[in-house]
């Protein structure tokens, strides 16, 4: 399904956003035969990995769309949907389940803004119905090979 997804190869790499107490790095291949993308995330505070989880982004024929699950290192999971916006913007509508039972959304937005830069921020973001404030946006630099 490398056709449906083609237009998501920008995101192969390693991606890198550090402030002045966390790193969040994020690295993303294609899978043999390209039929998904594999995305490994991981936030360390300090020294110590705090976070870190799993993502496949692929496409799924039944609903005709672009589609990921996500599963992470607290153990939560989620399933989201992403389109195209146009002009190198893509918005992915998650649903999530937290490790405590708790349902959660949001949609995350990421545009990008070159080829070595992408701005993210996560809006409509609720737990239990509960509306939860934004997240950035932020800017996240390709790493160099």
């Amino acid at each position: 399904h490398y056709e449906q997804l083609k237009d998501l190869e920008w995101l192969i790499g390693t991606w890198v956003n550090t402030d002045e107490s966390s790193t969040i790095e994020t690295s993303c291949r294609w899978t043999a035969n390209r039929n998904f993308i594999q995305r490994s995330f991981r936030v360390t505070i300090g020294d110590e990995v705090d976070f870190e989880g799993t993502q496949v982004i692929g496409w799924d024929p039944a609903a005709e769309t672009i589609r990921s699950w996500m599963f992470d290192s607290d153990g939560g999971f989620s399933v989201a949907r992403w389109s195209n916006s146009g002009n190198g913007q893509w918005t992915v509508r998650t649903l999530s389940v937290l490790p405590d039972g708790r349902k959660a959304s949001s949609t995350n937005i990421y545009d990008q803004l070159d080829e070595n830069t992408v701005q993210f921020k996560s809006i409509g973001r609720s737990i239990d119905g509960e509306l939860m404030p934004n997240i950035g946006p932020v800017s996240v630099a390709r790493a160099a090979e």
